[in-house]
């Protein structure tokens, strides 16, 4: 029985010749590009808000998933971080990120208030002050100093400092460390060039070659080790270590329970093909599993085959990693693991990576066949056929092991360049391939037959699909639709569409529907006629959005969704369609493959990656590189759901595995929104100091806010969305940017909210800031109250200047109707006296009668002009100085007319623009009137110049004749130099009057305007 067996189990295996293909990693790459000071990162921590912090050599910066925040050293400030670099980092429990710098400097920076905080050292002698520490924190919280080749010092909180006297133990005497770790339980390894040693700081004990106070296997078992550069134990207990005995590096594992020992350098050199490594470390990620890193090296421990599975570096294409030495695996709360190395961040979630890549390989070969899969499908036993152009057809078990096909004969996967793939429900297997091939392989003789009919005029099949009845309905390259009848087992060319056949589909009602690239999708019943042709020429509504379609599938007894520059989802009863696109959501309209899962939910394959949809639930995903998508290049329908619900998509090269019910999150609940910064006005704030506030109080011109926000999740992305109440209505979309901009808010009070949608598309984890912006001090109460106050003054002041005005324009027109009253009166009594004394000298004295009429009639005459004077004076029309002027020159050519003089003007421009009151008008021209009038009837000049100019707000009046002139010392002034003397007076006017016998006389007047 057991020799039957053991040939049963060989025939198997060399029929089978299973190969299993290993597991692909995608990794996402953070550069210089991306805003990375240097490539060669040194180490990452992540602290407790989600911030991951980078440190290179000469930089530290912090990443929030979409922005770097850069830090340095500034002179002059010791609250920035030291100069000469950065040699260690760490963050410890109370979320301070501890620095070394290259310059021996060490102390935490604050990482809400970004303040650098000096530690001392105190070196127990100058060789500890010589030698380079490294940063190290245990599971406890301790910070430690280690000096390679020294010891180490341990950093004591209330004395802000590090020094030997803090350390839990002391090392044996001259003991050079190394390495230092503290396993889970709370045990310390210390790795030095002595050996390995064991601190158990429960009962104080050391232990090490010579020394095993505990009698532990693993001091025993390393006994013979030297240089011991790591340790490490396990979460299955089983002890790791390097060292360079006799020169030579040891890679060792040990299991004390088991008794399992095992040397791992030479299979790690055999696995990486002979190239040169050195091993850091071993990383145990908190799934169990482990990964070896460092120089030439990252691979992933296969606990069950005691092997490895490297990582190839500098390998082409978008998702991989490019190295020469890693320095450092991180992995931070949602289990990514960003790898630190020479050529930049690179991150990766291995139990994330729910999407597989299957390369196309034969049984028994690990060489891969990059051709492009067009077609798939899975038999009921469980084997994947996949067709792809160029090298036939590849035969997979259930979890895509290559196998040897049961349902289809080596001679049948053979056949070249295909483009589809489908089997009968009489387990036939038809290919439809180019130039027109057809290849049908019948289960029931095991016989593949090969045709190629003269109808299909060298066009080649694209699509095979079986109707209800076992009929075939192909589609081709040309767009021809044939049928073949089973009955007759004859092609019979139905249409000719213009257009490549993208896909035949068959639904419920035995209807196919045929898809094309540029003619529409048509309907067709069982017999072949056209019931409806579905095209973009109906309008919105129904019709479809562009004449192409890629795919189409019955999602229920009403609705098909037909792929036309996104989704088209027809009601079949209605005719009507509606629209799914980038629109109202749909990340990518260019959609190649489309099937619907158990729950509902559509799946898509785009050139943004997959993505999910349930048209009902209105629950949208999309899944990329963070999550195994390898690649954005799809084949047109290339799509199969497997007998198991996992769903399979063609690509150019390979194929797309995945199972929706593992990837698909029904409720999920989505992190808190940070706010990871806030500028005003293009300037910086500190979010720290922003958020302790209960409000944050701008001035009135500080109006311009940009807000940057994140969930500081790096595996999963959520939509950020942001409202500002006050000025937003509805939630807003942050967009690709993740940020939220306001170039100009009104004064007033309003509230930042922002957050994620949950599966139900509620806002979840609501942030707030609330903000009031200052009005103007203009628009403030006590200023327009002071406004108020000082309108009702002004009111009051314009009312009493207008009331003064008034007073001050009666009193003038008073003063010039007093004066003229009084005038009137004498020259009156003067005509009265001389026409009495006219009237007795009448018949007496006709000469002296003469006389005392030419008297009357210049007093009546002066009269008239005094008259005419004071209506000049009182009007306002005349209140512009250029008035005057005319007024001036008609006054001077009466003069020199009655007295044959020349009188000549010499008139400013600025004169001609000023206003005067009609007092001062009348002041003015009363002497002006009489300077001129006492050069033409007294001085008997025969020339006169009148001179009117404005200088620096000064009004200047000169008046010069060349007459007789008189001696102003001798001559007293009479009536009219008096008068002019009194109206320069009340023009608060300087006047001069400048005198000569025989030379002439000046007049000047000056008087501010």
């Amino acid at each position: 029985m057991k020799l039957v067996t053991s040939i049963l189990l060989i025939f198997i295996l060399a029929h089978t010749n299973v190969y299993a293909q290993p597991q692909q990693y995608l990794f996402s790459y953070l550069g210089m590009k991306d805003g990375l000071q240097e490539e060669a990162i040194m180490t990452v921590q992540q602290d407790s808000i989600g911030y991951i912090w980078i440190a290179s050599q000469n930089a530290l910066q912090r990443y929030d998933g979409k922005r770097l925040l850069n830090f340095q050293h500034r002179e002059n400030d010791p609250t920035s971080l030291p100069s000469g670099g950065i040699s260690g980092m760490i963050i410890d429990k109370q979320n301070r990120l501890w620095i070394l710098s290259g310059s021996g400097i060490v102390g935490f920076l604050d990482v809400k208030t970004f303040a650098f905080h000096r530690m001392a050292i105190r070196h127990p002698n100058a060789d500890f002050a010589k030698t380079r520490p490294v940063l190290h924190i245990d599971k406890d919280g301790n910070i430690l100093l280690l000096f390679p080749g020294r010891g180490f010092l341990t950093f004591n909180e209330q004395a802000g400092e590090f020094a030997g006297r803090f350390n839990l133990f002391s090392l044996p005497q001259n003991w050079r460390l190394l390495y230092f770790w503290q396993d889970a339980d709370r045990n310390y390894w210390i790795g030095a060039h002595e050996g390995l040693m064991k601190y158990n700081p429960r009962n104080k004990k050391i232990s090490y070659a010579g020394h095993n106070e505990e009698n532990d296997p693993v001091i025993e078992h390393f006994a013979e080790m030297r240089t011991v550069g790591f340790a490490y134990v396990d979460q299955s207990k089983r002890f790791w270590l390097s060292a360079w005995p006799n020169q030579q590096l040891v890679i060792k594992s040990f299991h004390p329970g088991t008794g399992e020992d095992k040397e791992w350098q030479s299979d790690i050199l055999k696995t990486l093909k002979g190239i040169y490594y050195e091993m850091h470390g071993v990383t145990e990620l908190q799934d169990g599993s482990l990964w070896m890193a460092g120089y030439n090296i990252l691979a992933r421990v296969n606990n069950k085959s005691g092997t490895i599975e490297p990582v190839q570096n500098n390998a082409a294409g978008e998702y991989s990693i490019r190295y020469d030495e890693i320095f450092k695996l991180y992995e931070d709360r949602e289990h990514n693991v960003w790898v630190c190395t020479n050529k930049g961040l690179f991150r990766f979630n291995p139990s994330s990576q729910l999407f597989r890549a299957v390369k196309n390989v034969k049984p028994g070969s690990d060489s891969a066949y990059t051709n492009d899969v067009n077609d798939l499908l899975q038999a009921p036993n469980g084997e994947i056929l996949v067709s792809t152009w160029g090298e036939g057809v590849f035969a997979y078990d259930n979890q895509f092991n290559a196998v040897r096909s049961k349902i289809l004969p080596p001679a049948a996967q053979k056949t070249g360049l295909m483009w589809c793939i489908t089997r009968r429900q009489n387990g036939d297997i038809w290919q439809g391939g180019q130039d027109g091939h057809v290849y049908i392989h019948e289960a029931a003789t095991n016989v593949t037959t090969h045709m190629d009919p003269a109808t299909f005029e060298k066009s080649t099949v694209r699509q095979v699909e079986e109707d209800a009845e076992g009929n075939m309905w192909l589609g081709t390259q040309r767009g021809y639709v044939y049928k073949w009848t089973a009955a007759t087992k004859q092609f019979v060319l139905l249409h000719k569409f213009h257009g490549i056949v993208s896909r035949i589909y068959h639904d419920r009602e035995n209807h196919m529907w045929v898809c094309t690239d540029q003619d529409g999708v048509y309907r067709l019943d069982p017999t072949g006629n056209i019931v409806e042709t579905y095209t973009a020429t109906s309008g919105k509504g129904k019709s479809l959005r562009i004449n192409g379609a890629a795919d189409i599938l019955q999602y229920n007894d009403t609705l098909m969704v037909i792929v036309s520059d996104g989704l088209n989802v027809l009601n079949t009863r209605t005719k009507t369609f509606k629209y799914f696109t980038v629109e109202n959501g749909l990340p990518s309209a260019n959609i190649l493959g489309l099937v619907k899962d158990r729950e509902g939910y559509l799946w898509m394959s785009s050139s943004v990656g997959i993505l999910s949809y349930h048209p009902f639930r209105k629950k949208m995903s999309t899944y990329n590189a963070a999550d195994g998508v390898h690649t954005n290049s799809y084949n047109v329908a290339a799509t199969a759901l497997l007998n198991d619900g996992r769903i399979a998509f063609g690509t150019n090269h390979d194929l797309l595995v995945f199972d929706p019910r593992v990837v698909t999150v029904a409720d999920f609940v989505p992190p808190k929104v940070q706010i990871t910064g806030f500028a005003l006005m293009n300037k910086p704030l500190s979010v720290d100091s922003l958020s302790k506030l209960s409000r944050i109080v701008l001035k009135d011109h500080e109006h311009s806010i940009s807000v940057q926000l994140s969930t500081l999740n790096y595996q999963n992305l959520y939509d950020i969305y942001y409202m500002m109440e006050g000025m937003d209505k509805d939630w807003v979309s942050s967009g690709k940017s993740q940020e939220a901009n306001f170039n100009y808010l009104p004064p007033g009070k309003y509230t930042f909210k922002t957050g994620s949608r949950d599966s139900e598309g509620n806002i979840r984890e609501v942030t707030t800031l609330h903000i009031y912006i200052k009005p103007p001090f203009y628009f403030t109460w006590w200023f327009i109250g002071l406004l108020v106050f000082a309108g009702i003054v002004l009111l009051y002041w314009f009312d009493k200047f207008r009331v003064g005005r008034i007073r001050e324009t009666e009193r003038v027109r008073t003063r010039i109707a007093t004066s003229l009253t009084k005038d009137m009166s004498t020259t009156l009594g003067n005509i009265n006296l001389l026409s009495e004394m006219a009237k007795l000298k009448v018949d007496k004295d006709i000469e002296r009668t003469k006389d005392y009429i030419s008297q009357i009639s210049n007093s009546s005459n002066r009269m008239i002009e005094v008259m005419d004077d004071m209506i000049w004076s009182i009007n306002p029309e005349n209140d512009e100085l250029q008035y005057t002027i005319t007024r001036m020159r008609k006054y001077a050519a009466q003069v020199q007319s009655k007295y044959d003089m020349e009188i000549t003007f010499d008139v400013g421009e600025k004169v001609r623009e000023l206003k005067l009151h009609m007092d001062k008008r009348h002041e003015l021209f009363q002497i002006y009137k009489e300077a001129l009038l006492n050069a033409g009837m007294h001085a008997r000049s025969p020339f006169a110049q009148v001179s009117i100019l404005c200088e620096k707000s000064l009004l200047k009046l000169k008046v010069t004749d060349n007459g007789r002139g008189f001696d102003t010392e001798e001559v007293s002034f009479g009536r009219g130099l008096n008068e002019m003397r009194k109206k320069a007076l009340l023009l608060k006017a300087d006047l001069e009057i400048v005198s000569e016998m025989n030379n002439g006389t000046t007049v000047s007047l000056e008087m501010k305007v």
